[in-house]
């Protein structure tokens, strides 16, 4: 029997964001420049700098894009 599997790929990525800007208007910046290349999210983590710390804050992003349509054949699992 032939069914059709979808596949993905996924990567993580880790936003520097400035205190001086919108943490929105980064984190749509960087989503749009992703989506255009055909990522989507799936989480996002946000992981706040250490008090007093001069780091800055930031957010994990775990992307996903569909990589093809496959025709397996159950053999094959």
């Amino acid at each position: 029997m032939i069914r059709l599997v979808q596949r993905f790929e996924y990567r993580i990525e880790t936003i520097a964001l400035e205190r001086t800007k919108s943490a929105d208007e980064q984190l749509t910046q960087a989503l749009n420049k992703w989506g255009r290349q055909g990522w989507r999210v799936c989480q996002v983590t946000f992981r706040p700098a250490a008090q007093g710390s001069d780091a800055e804050d930031a957010a994990q992003l775990l992307l996903e894009r569909r990589l093809a349509h496959w025709l397996l054949n159950e053999e094959d699992d």
